[in-house]
C-alpha cells in the first residue's frame, strides 16, 4: 500500500515538472552538435538513473536537419515493486541507442532500441524499445533541464518483460 502511494506521488511530481516546464520553452536556439546528459527516471514503477550523449552525426549522413543520435547507459532496480515473484529483485543495465528529432525549438520526439547488457547477477538480456516525447528548458545555468514522458520496455532472454510508463528528469550540457 505504501509503495503504491509513493509511485503515485512520484508520477504526479514528474508530470508537474513536465507541465511546468512547457511554458518556459526558450526561443529558438542553435543546438550544439554534441551534448551529454544525466537524469533520474521512473520506468514502469521502478526508479533508475541514466547517462547519455547526443550527436548530430545522422544529420550529415541522412540529410535530415534536427536529427540526433542518442546513446547511453542506464540502471534500474525492480526490487521495490510488488509484481510477480519472478520479476522481483531484477537489476537491469540497459544500453540504449535512439534517434531524436527536434520538431519545435527545444521539444523533441525519440525512439529506439535498448539492450539489457546485464540483468541481475548472471543473466543477459534482450532487446527492448523506447518511445518518448521530451523537451529541454533553459534554467539559468549552462545545462538545460530535460523532461521526458513515454514508454519503455526492458527484456530478458526467453523470460518476462519489464515495461511501462517512462518519466525522466535530468540535465543536458552542450560540449561544443
Amino acid at each position: 500500500m505504501k509503495e503504491d502511494v509513493m509511485k503515485k506521488v512520484l508520477l504526479v511530481v514528474s508530470l508537474f515538472l513536465f507541465c511546468v516546464s512547457v511554458p518556459m520553452v526558450s526561443s529558438a536556439v542553435e543546438r550544439s552538435p554534441l551534448r551529454v546528459g544525466a537524469g533520474a527516471f521512473y520506468m514502469g514503477g521502478a526508479p533508475g538513473a541514466a547517462v547519455d550523449m547526443l550527436s548530430d552525426y545522422p544529420q550529415g549522413l541522412l540529410g535530415v536537419k534536427d536529427l540526433y543520435l542518442r546513446v547511453g547507459l542506464g540502471y534500474t532496480d525492480t526490487k521495490s515493486l510488488s509484481v510477480t515473484e519472478d520479476k522481483d529483485n531484477r537489476k537491469f543495465t540497459p544500453l540504449f541507442c535512439d534517434m531524436v528529432y527536434y520538431f519545435d525549438k527545444d521539444m523533441y520526439i525519440g525512439g529506439g532500441l535498448n539492450y539489457s547488457i546485464k540483468v541481475s547477477d548472471s543473466e543477459i538480456g534482450n532487446f527492448g524499445v523506447d518511445l518518448y516525447v521530451g523537451m529541454e528548458t533553459e534554467i539559468g545555468i549552462p545545462a538545460k533541464l530535460v523532461t521526458e514522458i513515454g514508454y519503455s520496455s526492458l527484456n530478458r532472454t526467453g523470460k518476462d518483460n519489464f515495461e511501462g510508463l517512462w518519466l525522466m528528469v535530468g540535465l543536458r550540457y552542450a560540449l561544443m
